[in-house]
Formats: C-alpha cells, sequence, structure tokens
C-alpha cells in the first residue's frame, strides 16, 4: 500500500488541483498524521510532517469539522496502547458555508482498529411553507367534518379578509389531519 506523506511537492499539487474546482467539496479520510502532541496518547509528535500536514491544510483553506464524542480515532490494540487521532474530515470553505449545520460523530468499532465516522451534512436553509391541496383528500371521511367548521370560522364583513382567513383555517385544519 502506498501513502502519500506530506511534502512541499504534493503541497504544490493539491494547490493546483484545488485552483480548478470552484464548488463545494471535502476530504475525508485515514491520514495517518497528527496534527499536535495532543493528538496522540503518548505525546509523540513528528514535527516536520505535523507542520506539513497544517501547513496543506492552511494552505487549501480548508475547515476540520470537529469530532466532540471522542479524543482519538485509531488503536493499535496492545496491552499499553497507544491512540491516536488519525482520522477526518475537512470541508472547503463553500462547503463550510453552503452547509453549515454538519456535525461529525464516531460509531461503534466492531473489527477495525480505525473508529467508523459518521458526516451528517446539514444546512439551515428554510423548508418551503407552500400548502398544497391534495384531490384524495376529498375521498376521505374525516376531511369535509375537519374543514367545513374551519371554513365558517374565517367568514367576517370583508369579502377579501374572510377568503384569506377561511383558507389559512382550512389549511390549519388540513394539517393536523
Amino acid at each position: 500500500m502506498f501513502t502519500l506523506r506530506p511534502t512541499t511537492l504534493t503541497l504544490s499539487i493539491s494547490l493546483r488541483i484545488v485552483s480548478h474546482v470552484d464548488s463545494n467539496w471535502l476530504v475525508a479520510g485515514d491520514f495517518n498524521l497528527t496534527r499536535n502532541a495532543d493528538e496522540n496518547s503518548n505525546g509523540t509528535l513528528h514535527q516536520n510532517l505535523a507542520e506539513l500536514f497544517n501547513d496543506t491544510i492552511h494552505a487549501l483553506a480548508l475547515i476540520e469539522i470537529p469530532l466532540l464524542d471522542r479524543l482519538f480515532t485509531w488503536s493499535n490494540h496492545r496491552a499499553e496502547p497507544t491512540l491516536a487521532r488519525l482520522d477526518r474530515v475537512f470541508f472547503n470553505n463553500s462547503m463550510s458555508l453552503a452547509f453549515p449545520n454538519s456535525s461529525l460523530c464516531s460509531l461503534p468499532k466492531p473489527t477495525s482498529d480505525h473508529t467508523p465516522l459518521l458526516l451528517n451534512i446539514s444546512t439551515t436553509i428554510p423548508k418551503s411553507n407552500v400548502f398544497r391541496f391534495e384531490n384524495a383528500w376529498l375521498k376521505h371521511r374525516d376531511f369535509l367534518p375537519t374543514v367545513l367548521p374551519a371554513w365558517s370560522d374565517g367568514l367576517s364583513q370583508d369579502a377579501a379578509c374572510s377568503l384569506a382567513r377561511s383558507l389559512k383555517a382550512v389549511q390549519c385544519a388540513a394539517k393536523v389531519r
């Protein structure tokens, strides 16, 4: 298996590739690198590799999605285990803006030495409040007895106001059913 370690060459190649992509994208996986000494249970850090890794993340303007439910994602499963944070998910800036409510959590680790991660990509774009009448509702035995009283409740002196109130009342009653 070939692992591409961060170098000045890989940074240069990454920057050239990214310059051609102007949409949402993410990078996820096992990077086999820690970003600082706190991400390794024995406190060891390959300083040069960590600096290159962090420089690459910075140069690509990547935003790491935080994993909040555990510190480490890998274990060597020895009697005195070494634990490390090797698995990560990064968004580019446009992906981060498009999906600001995204989150990362861990799943149970049945057999692998890596913890599976679950990325929930989410946004705050509001859902439509458009009401759509379905013709099939007319065939339901409870529909008319539910909406007819609501239609009558909306009546007033002003015809336009009466229509708007009646439609709004019917909409609310129909949504309940």
